[in-house]
């Protein structure tokens, strides 16, 4: 490239990318030579005060945070990254030598400026530009042949861990399907790989675990360099139990040290298993096939992941909650961000504890989500796109997650539900009226309940909710489909009682030992009410246009269909280790 063909692709911002690739493939470059078309206009002063004000009332969250913790790395970033981010700016055709002069912009580049005043050193702000040059790890500073530049980017990646749990159940195959799908990419990791295994009785044994990880393999240093921890398996933390023992195999400072944690997925869930393969698949394949994507996404923050959502969430044990979290806790963190801040602290006692864990040691902004932004519903496999639906050659496997439907019926649910009932079809037969009935089934041993127009059937109401409470994990989703108590529905000629939203309060909240017993160990929680509209719901909005449509299902008579509740089996105190949990 000549000087002249430089200077036409300084002034062009498509042709800047050019001159970025030139740099990076080393090409021999003359100095940048002075513009005859003259520099471009900056913003006008009232654009840039509203561009700052704009900037400082983004950047306000993180200022309050490094006040409050006496942590500034949580607000600004590092001389470092400041001098980086400065030699991106001097490069750029939008600068004119003083400030930049995208019209969101206007800010004076310096890599000298005090933190508190410039905008290169909040953690909230990127480039305006699209692509943004910098802000996001799309475009670390390139290296070039000949003298080295006293600006250089720190290392990042350089040395790579490898954290993994293993649950292992002999009922499901799905955690040999993902062992299958990490090693095919263990070369990637150059430092240290720790594998724990999750050991207790009826679990697959440990010596079983290790050969998966040879599995179709010849013996080779790499598989003998895994360092392998057996824990005694937590059903209530799940992998939440190991995580602090792998974590201290990696506790270091160093420059340049990443690690990836992950464990073996979609062995012991009630989701679709369709969905979760393509889900657990694409993790594998975002976070480990394309490294240089994320040792540029590391670059510009300190934790990396997929299905990122960006949003509060309380986790089902209500024991945990978070700003935000990588849904399936599939993650590389920089170890220097990490350990040199109390990580432990921000450990939930919870089964989801790992998952919560990133939301409650950084903030969003210092997070990168490199696929599934704020995905719907990562267990539907509708959600993911045609080249995402990665699949296993044998199939997605089953999960030993045991599921029931109460009162199914004839046409009961399916997808791994047990049907509940006392027709003569029914997986497990039971007269739900029957003088102490009782579920055939162990204590803390389901991971799901479902029931569709069955309850408002059942004289022993109370008795069959101590049930489906005794038997549910801490985590235990249940799902209640019933007639709304408005329509006509709900006064069929066999319905013994209807249900309503304030039976529903009682059950969770104002009358919990009359419904559940004294001194239970577990509550309900509800978590979702959804209505399905009616025949007269058309009609009743022609004739209340200011109400709502959920005020007209809620009040109108016959407009609403059905009510649907989702409640979680939470524990009433905080749970101690050894305590039965949702795995």
């Amino acid at each position: 490239m000549d000087a002249g063909q430089f200077e036409s692709c300084r002034l062009n911002r498509a042709g800047f990318r050019d001159y970025l690739e030139a740099r990076k493939a080393g090409g021999q470059l003359p100095p940048p030579v002075e513009s005859s078309a003259g520099a471009p206009a900056e913003p006008g002063l009232w654009r840039k005060a509203a561009n700052f004000t704009a900037a400082a009332l983004k950047q306000a969250p993180l200022f309050a945070e490094a006040l409050w913790t006496g942590d500034e790395a949580a607000a600004f970033r590092s001389a470092e990254e400041i001098e980086r981010i400065a030699a991106i700016c001097a490069a750029c055709p939008l600068f004119n030598g003083e400030v930049c002069t995208h019209k969101h912009c206007g800010c004076a580049i310096s890599a000298d400026r005090s933190a508190w005043l410039s905008k290169l050193a909040w953690r909230s702000q990127r480039c305006p530009d699209d692509p943004p040059r910098w802000g996001a790890g799309e475009i670390p500073t390139p290296e070039v042949e000949g003298p080295k530049s006293k600006i250089q980017n720190p290392p990042v990646a350089t040395t790579r861990h490898l954290l993994y749990h293993v649950y292992a159940p002999p009922g499901s195959d799905v955690w040999r399907k993902n062992v299958r799908q990490l090693v095919r990419r263990i070369e990637l990791f150059n430092g240290r790989r720790c594998v724990a295994i999750a050991t207790g009785p009826g679990l697959v044994s440990p010596a079983e675990v290790r050969a998966a990880f040879r599995e179709g393999r010849a013996p080779s240093p790499a598989e003998r360099e895994i360092e392998f921890l057996e824990i005694p398996n937590s059903p209530c933390l799940r992998e939440r139990a190991t995580f602090e023992a792998l974590m201290e195999r990696v506790a270091s400072t160093e420059p340049g040290g990443a690690t990836f944690y992950a464990h073996a997925k979609g062995g012991a869930t009630i989701g679709d298993a369709t969905g979760v393969m393509f889900w657990r698949n694409l993790m594998y394949r975002a976070l480990l096939d394309d490294f240089e994507r994320v040792r540029a996404a590391l670059a510009g923050a300190p934790i990396v992941g997929t299905h990122r959502l960006g949003f509060r969430v309380v986790y089902p044990d209500a024991l945990a909650s978070s700003d935000w979290h990588f849904s399936g806790a599939f993650f590389w963190f920089r170890n220097a961000d990490v350990f040199g801040r109390d990580w432990r602290s921000a450990l939930a006692p919870s089964g989801w504890g790992v998952e919560a864990w990133p939301g409650r040691l950084f903030p969003i902004s210092q997070s990168r989500c490199l696929t599934m932004e704020d995905p719907v519903n990562p267990y539907d496999p509708t959600t993911y796109a045609e080249g995402d639906r990665v699949a296993d050659d044998d199939g997605p496997g089953a999960s030993i997650a045991l599921k029931l439907e109460i009162g199914g019926g004839a046409k009961p649910r399916g997808e791994g539900y047990l049907n509940v009932d006392k027709c003569a079809t029914a997986d497990v037969r039971i007269d739900f009226d029957a003088a102490e009935f009782r579920l055939p089934f162990d204590d803390d041993s389901v991971l799901g309940v479902c029931s569709s127009h069955c309850l408002e059937h059942v004289l022993q109401l109370r008795r069959l909710l101590r049930e489906i409470v005794r038997v549910c994990r801490v985590g235990a989703m249940i799902e209640l489909r019933l007639p709304h108590w408005n329509s006509s529905m709900a006064m069929c000629h066999d319905h013994v009682q209807t249900i309503a939203e304030p039976q529903i309060e009682h059950w969770c909240e104002s009358a919990v030992e009359y419904w559940l017993g004294a001194g239970n160990p577990k509550r309900l929680r509800l978590t979702a009410t959804d209505y399905v509209a009616g025949g007269s719901f058309a009609e009743a909005k022609q004739l209340f246009p200011h109400l709502s449509d959920t005020q007209i299902m809620r009040f109108i008579p016959d407009a609403c269909h059905e009510i649907q509740f989702v409640l979680h089996v939470v524990a009433a105190e905080p749970l101690a280790e050894g305590q039965p949990g949702n795995r």
